[in-house]
């Protein structure tokens, strides 16, 4: 019965399930495995009589052009996958990433939107008078210890075989 099947089934034309093939995409709530055997399974129908390469090759191009998600499509079929198991594995690297990158909000809030646009009052800086008392002396101490610092090393450059001179400015603001 099998013989007398093959021989004088009805089977379509090579030229009409190739048309079938490539007007095919994958249907909304479709998963990835369900969407990658019906390609193989029009695939090996619509090119039996080729080589098993040009078949693969083709349904793995069907695959990423078919894709619900077309940005994943084009980014899975950019990298050449080889086979339908290189092109799945690509394409649930690509989701993992998307959706890990989704997960830090991209747009704003109107509010922050709109606060972004907004001009902050500007206000004068404080005044030496509000500084506190302690600050002023700290900062006046390490002034005053710079400028004996620096006059130290003018005086020395006049004699410079004494190092101690030179050196000793150095190591008291290091002790600080």
């Amino acid at each position: 019965m099998q013989r007398l099947q093959e021989r004088f089934g009805a089977r379509e034309l090579p030229a009409t399930e190739q048309g079938r093939f490539q007007d095919v995409q994958q249907e909304v709530g479709e998963s990835l495995d369900d969407w990658s055997d019906r390609v193989l399974t029009l695939a090996t129908t619509a090119f039996r009589d080729v080589a098993y390469a040009y078949d693969t090759e083709q349904a793995v191009t069907k695959f990423c052009h078919g894709l619900l998600d077309k940005e994943a499509g084009k980014h899975v079929s950019l990298q050449l996958p080889t086979s339908m198991g290189d092109a799945m594995n690509m394409m649930r690297i690509y989701s993992h990433v998307q959706s890990a990158c989704a997960a830090a909000p991209r747009d704003r809030p109107e509010s922050e939107r709109e606060e972004s646009r907004c001009v902050h009052e500007v206000r004068r800086a404080p005044s030496p008078d509000t500084v506190s008392g302690s600050a002023v002396e700290k900062l006046t101490q390490v002034v005053d210890r710079l400028l004996g610092s620096v006059g130290r090393l003018s005086d020395s450059r006049g004699s410079q075989d004494d190092d101690s001179r030179v050196r000793q400015p150095i190591q008291e603001l290091r002790s600080d």
